[in-house]
């Protein structure tokens, strides 16, 4: 029995924790509401202003652009000011952005307005995730965060859901002969769901005492995940000595002058207790987060013709009506909700050390998604496809996510491990909507097949090297309980 675990869990508070994942999980829905509220009108809005797939595209890639420029600085900023001002600075640009997205649709229709529009809400839509796993982390235990970091993730899933289903009600159809403006229901639809979230977030997002937290430090994981080197340590020591009744440290800490008392650090002494943290530079020198960074490049980069062009395929390649095509979109939805969720509980009941196994497995399918994807026969084969697609690939961010504290070279330099993976998702964002347009423009939806399935086996590489970058980590935490070289 672990009392220092027990005492671990006794912290955990499960309402408020809760809470708090859910309301970081809605305000992150506002968010990817807010983003793909473009795809859900893409024809309508290239008909407006006259546009071919790369200049549409910019109104992605200004997104991705302005999300990979501050990647790491968000990482920093958080790391240094905390997720809850981080949260509030990120929803009050988030509005202001898509306010004058709207002032620029309604009153003097300007495609570049529109763009610069789109600056501001990739400042906020990229670094939304940096948050959402630091308040998950602070408020969960180690055992206990895949569920809710699997839920975090489905963040995209349900916006895309809200946004498709109601565009088919609120943006009417495209008129060739004379296209129309009114796509930015959208955008108001948009503004409120970010105003409503963010009264929310303010209410009730906040980070725990430090006495409440879990992220206090690498020096309370292996309590935390009952680890072999602490569990042991009182058959090892009992043997050797005595504890002082009379010293302060008695309870928990052998006789100093005891042969085994290396193995436990002096209560008295500061720098045993409060183990020195790294800087930010070290931060960056862990090589798992760069492994799960190649991952979620990669795996970006090649679903990201999805996000955007796939109604627009199922339209204009496999010749379904607009209202069919982003109802089919919308069963995906579904699909990656279920696939997130249930990955989710898979993860909730595998032990730590083995979750780098488990990403493996749920990344061997995406080569073939990939290939499959812009490749379909006929339209018949759209729903089968939509929905192995969803259940499978919504899996792995949140398993990457949930590892990410652990693979750190410490928990005071979480920030900087979600900065380097929303460097890796941001930078997927710029790269695959250029890649894919360029593609599209110049062969075809199914010539996006080849950048889907290249990256893809890029990513489930990375998978395979993240599985032995993790089980040398957690070596090294059961040898000190810290990070070493």
């Amino acid at each position: 029995m672990n009392p220092e675990g027990d005492s671990l869990e006794k912290r955990y508070q499960p309402i408020k924790a809760w809470t708090v994942a859910i309301v970081i999980t809605l305000a992150s829905v506002a968010f990817a509401i807010n983003m793909f509220k473009v795809p859900a009108a893409m024809v309508q809005i290239s008909a407006a202003f006259e546009l071919d797939a790369i200049s549409a595209g910019m109104l992605m890639n200004a997104v991705g652009i302005v999300s990979f420029i501050l990647s790491i600085p968000s990482g920093m900023v958080m790391q240094r000011f905390g997720a809850r001002r981080l949260f509030i600075i990120l929803f009050a640009v988030n509005i202001l952005g898509t306010s004058l997205g709207a002032a620029s649709i309604t009153f003097a229709p300007s495609f570049p307005m529109l763009v610069v529009s789109r600056v501001l809400e990739g400042f906020a839509y990229g670094l939304i995730g940096t948050t959402t796993t630091a308040f998950i982390s602070a408020w969960f235990p180690i055992e206990r965060r895949g569920l809710p970091n699997s839920i975090g993730t489905l963040n995209v899933a349900f916006g895309q859901l809200i946004i498709l289903t109601s565009a088919t009600f609120i943006v009417p159809q495209v008129v060739v002969e004379a296209p129309t403006f009114d796509f930015v229901n959208v955008w108001y639809f948009s503004l409120v769901a970010l105003i409503l979230l963010f009264i929310l977030g303010l209410i009730f997002l906040k980070m725990p005492p430090p006495e409440e937290s879990f992220l206090v430090g690498h020096d309370e994981l292996p309590l935390a995940v009952t680890t072999p080197a602490i569990s042991a340590a009182p058959a090892v020591l009992a043997p050797t000595a005595a504890p002082d009744p009379a010293a302060p440290g008695a309870v928990t800490a052998p006789d100093p002058t005891a042969p085994g008392a290396v193995a436990a650090p002096d209560p008295a002494d500061s720098g045993a207790v409060t183990p020195k943290k790294p800087s930010m530079i070290e931060g960056f020198k862990a090589p798992a987060i760069w492994l799960m960074f190649v991952l979620f490049f990669s795996f970006g980069v090649s679903t990201s013709a999805f996000g955007i062009y796939y109604p627009e395929y199922l339209q204009n390649g496999l010749g379904l009506s607009f209202v069919k095509a982003n109802l089919l979109t919308s069963v995906c939805t579904v699909a990656l909700m279920i696939g997130g969720f249930v990955g989710g509980l898979v993860l909730r009941r595998i032990a730590p050390r083995k979750r780098a196994l488990y990403l493996l497995c749920v990344c061997v399918p995406m080569p073939l998604l990939g290939f499959i994807m812009f490749n379909l026969p006929s339209a018949d084969f759209a729903l089968p496809f939509l929905i192995a697609y969803g259940l499978i690939s919504q899996i792995f961010p949140g398993v990457v996510l949930t590892m990410a504290p652990e693979a750190s070279r410490h928990y005071s330099t979480l920030g900087i491990t979600m900065g380097v993976l929303m460097l890796g998702i941001n930078l997927s964002g710029v790269l695959g909507v250029t890649v894919a347009s360029i593609f599209i423009v110049n062969g075809g939806y199914t010539s996006v097949t080849i950048p889907n399935t290249l990256f893809a086996l890029v990513g489930l590489l990375a998978a395979i090297g993240l599985v032995f970058a993790m089980r040398r980590r957690w070596a090294q935490i059961d040898a000190t309980g810290e990070d070493i070289e």
